[in-house]
């Protein structure tokens, strides 16, 4: 088939016409962009004179006198972050609060269910730095929210505000999160108030599900310097291994005095993931009484279990040490192959 030469000649001015656009577009956005760039560090400098100002004449902006183009939580936002390191004022931290209250929240409240997720993201940084009791259902819908930097930040403002219906819906929240996740969670809870403890022993009492009450442990351990007694016997028999596991290493903390007994009675449960926590919590609580059951740990079948135990005894110091090095492959090749894995030397 022979396409016809005015056809070609069409198309090929299309496609030169079609060039030429996306150049004119490119050099058009990166104009945008450089300008869009200019005006916002403008108002950031502006913002930032204003604020120094009134850092040092102690006199705090209100939202009547703060420019409707200042508003943006997209400038405002990270400007307090870098404020908090340039500005050496007693007063600063508590118009930084004044200011969230009066200039942002309005703003974060109208934001919060933006289709825009950095919208939704910079609402949930507002709610860290100031709340009240109206924006408990903010809150609460951006727990929920599908960006996980969104409801991360929604759980430190919650936490940060530390009522009880907050602390609760933080708690489902992390329920349903795998461990590492948790993780992350569980750092933020270092910012919890001291009586939102209260607010997790009553949801401990009161719960039924066991990755609920496994995460209470967890969150309760953030409270070091006051570990409530709690009575753990039925979990730590629990059928579900995380809330086994929580409930074994919240008690081994909470109660040091039966601890030991507890973890070493442990060392022969019939699952080897309390064998092996047993063993690494004994390490923690440098339980060098209880060396002689940790050893016998070294034959275990279950190759966790080994490590755990030669990892505790290396955590003794020279009498842990002493023990590995006695581990003889004539007797238990396992317990020799691991306690030498521990001690990084080679196999003989």
């Amino acid at each position: 088939m022979i396409v016809p030469f005015a056809f070609l000649e069409k198309f090929i001015l299309v496609e030169i016409a079609l060039v030429v656009f996306i150049i004119i577009l490119a050099y058009a956005l990166k104009y945008y962009f450089y300008r869009k760039a200019n005006h916002d560090k403008r108002i950031s400098n502006q913002i930032q004179e204003s604020i120094v100002s009134a850092v040092v004449s102690q006199s705090y902006p209100s939202e009547a006198t703060f420019p409707k183009s200042w508003k943006r939580l997209d400038i405002i936002l990270p400007l307090f972050f870098k404020l908090d390191s340039t500005i050496d004022s007693p007063h600063w931290p508590e118009m930084k609060t004044t200011m969230a209250r009066t200039i942002l929240l309005p703003v974060a409240r109208k934001k919060f269910d933006s289709r825009r997720w950095m919208n939704r993201l910079y609402s949930a940084q507002c709610f860290e730095l100031a709340m009240e009791d109206q924006d408990e259902a903010i809150i609460s819908f951006l727990l929920e929210d599908k960006i996980p930097l969104v409801h991360l930040h929604a759980a430190i403002a919650a936490i940060r505000f530390s009522s009880a219906s907050l602390i609760n819906l933080v708690i489902n929240v992390m329920a349903k999160k795998r461990r590492l996740s948790q993780t992350v969670y569980l750092k933020v809870f270092d910012l919890a108030a001291p009586h939102s403890q209260q607010f997790i022993i009553d949801r401990l009492n009161t719960e039924n599900d066991p990755f609920i009450r496994a995460t209470c442990y967890k969150i309760l351990l953030n409270f070091k310097d006051k570990l409530p007694a709690i009575d753990t016997t039925n979990d730590i028999n629990s059928n579900n291994m995380e809330l086994r596991l929580a409930a074994i290493r919240y008690t081994a903390f909470a109660d040091k005095r039966h601890a030991v007994p507890l973890l070493v009675s442990l060392l022969s449960d019939t699952r080897w993931e309390v064998r092996a926590a047993s063993n690494r919590l004994l390490g923690e609580l440098n339980a060098t009484q209880a060396i002689d059951e940790i050893s016998h740990c070294l034959k275990d079948q279950v190759w966790w279990v080994r490590v755990n135990a030669a990892n505790t005894l290396k955590s003794f110091g020279e009498i842990g040490i002493k023990v590995l090095n006695e581990q003889d492959p004539s007797v238990d090749l396992y317990a020799y192959e691991t306690a030498m894995h521990v001690l990084n030397k080679p196999l003989t």
